[in-house]
C-alpha cells in the first residue's frame, strides 16, 4: 500500500487522542493539520487503518468511535454524556490468555460497559 499524507494525518489524530473520537471529531482535528481533508478521505483512511490493525473501531449505537490502544481492554460508555473511557482492568487480558491457551483463536475482543459516569452521576 502506498504512502498517504492524509492517512498519516488521520492516524496522528487518533493516536494522539485519549477520548475515543468519532468521525466528526477526527475530521475537525484533521482539518487543523490539513484544511483540505474531507469526510470521505477520513472514512476511507479510518477503514484502512482498522484493516491494518493500526487502530481499533468501537461500534456503538450512537456511531463508531476509534481507539489507539490495540491490546484487548474494556471500555465504559456513559449514556448521559457519551464519553467512552478505557477501563484499566487485567481481567480481560487474563481471559484472552486463558482462552488462547485452548483451541480457540481470538480475532477480536469487545467489552463495553454502559451506564452513567461519575461526573454525570454527581
Amino acid at each position: 500500500m502506498r504512502h498517504s499524507d492524509q492517512r498519516d494525518i488521520v492516524y496522528q489524530v487518533v493516536s494522539s487522542s485519549c477520548d475515543h473520537p468519532n468521525v466528526d471529531t477526527i475530521l475537525t482535528r484533521a482539518k487543523e493539520l490539513m484544511p483540505s481533508i474531507n469526510m470521505a478521505t477520513v472514512y476511507r483512511n479510518l477503514n484502512v487503518l482498522v484493516s491494518l490493525n493500526k487502530i481499533v473501531r468501537l461500534t456503538l449505537a450512537t456511531g463508531d468511535r476509534f481507539d489507539k490502544t490495540l491490546h484487548p481492554h474494556p471500555h465504559f460508555y456513559c449514556k448521559c454524556c457519551g464519553n467512552v473511557t478505557d477501563v484499566d482492568h487485567n481481567a480481560v487480558a487474563d481471559m484472552v490468555t486463558s482462552i488462547e491457551n485452548t483451541d480457540f483463536q481470538i480475532e477480536k475482543v469487545d467489552v463495553m460497559f454502559t451506564g452513567i459516569c461519575a461526573k454525570c452521576k454527581n
